[in-house]
């Protein structure tokens, strides 16, 4: 039983949930851009894809999201889109490799 205590000790302490403090998102989007959906069912909708950052603080942008969608499509352009919108590095990387091309 230790031994489950302490691995639980030790992934609450990579996960930086150690100490019960709640994790902070910081969310990014364009000022006056008003989402289809509530901002906490955009969240939980990258929760269920598996790529919501798990860290301390993590980032979210939402700068990509096109500003004309319906709630069902919003939906869907986040599952598709997860991995970007939660690792904003990899929009950037995206941006510069289509600036690069030919």
């Amino acid at each position: 039983m230790k031994t489950v205590i302490r691995r639980i000790a030790r992934l609450e302490d990579q996960f930086g949930t150690a100490d019960g403090r709640p994790q902070i998102l910081l969310t990014i989007s364009r000022a006056g851009c008003g989402p289809a959906l509530d901002g906490d069912r955009w969240v939980e909708i990258l929760r269920e894809t598996g790529f919501l950052p798990t860290g301390r603080i993590g980032v979210l942008s939402f700068l990509n999201v096109p500003s004309d969608l319906n709630a069902e499509e919003t939906e869907k352009y986040l599952r598709e889109h997860a991995a970007e919108i939660c690792d904003p590095r990899r929009s950037l990387i995206k941006v510069d490799q289509e600036a690069n091309d030919p």
